[in-house]
């Protein structure tokens, strides 16, 4: 973005939504539910602190943070759904493409699923029923990171 680039966003951007969390908020969070028997033997929600934020919120805090006039560039589901086809057909060949396969099923996964609580009544996931947790924000975090007080290394994770 720094350099022109568009923000990517799935759809609209705003056909999902999360609370993120930070690696410090959720190591504290796991820590503290060692000690915590009542936390024991159950399935927990967490998110992050504040609001449920949509990708394209994130976007939009981003330039808002660099300065930049907004520059989205919405990528239709349909096609994470053929990149998914191709590549299941090209990885029947290549160790390497069932790989990449596996990425993009990830991808439209969480394209297009929130991850906030899910509603059993309703279908529907509920940020208000999401706890916020921790206090270190994604828009502080991406703040730190254009200071550069902060970076980010995806190793093998990353995609670009």
């Amino acid at each position: 973005m720094r350099r022109g680039k568009p923000y990517l966003v799935f759809g609209d951007g705003r056909l999902t939504a999360c609370k993120p969390i930070s690696d410090r908020d959720l190591a504290n969070y796991l820590a503290d539910c060692l000690d915590d028997r009542s936390l024991w033997n159950r399935v927990l929600p967490i998110g992050g602190p504040g609001p449920a934020i949509t990708p394209l919120e994130q976007g939009d805090r981003l330039f808002e943070l660099l300065k930049q006039a907004p520059r989205v560039r919405r990528v239709p589901i349909g096609l994470l759904d053929a990149a998914i086809v191709v590549l299941s057909v090209l990885g029947t060949v290549s160790r390497r493409l069932r790989d990449k396969v596996e990425l993009a099923r990830i991808g439209r996964y969480y394209a297009t699923e929130s991850m906030l609580v899910l509603d059993p009544a309703t279908g529907r996931y509920d940020a208000e029923a999401t706890p916020s947790t921790g206090t270190d924000t994604l828009f502080d975090f991406y703040a730190e990171v254009i200071a550069q007080e902060a970076s980010v290394d995806l190793g093998e994770h990353a995609v670009f």
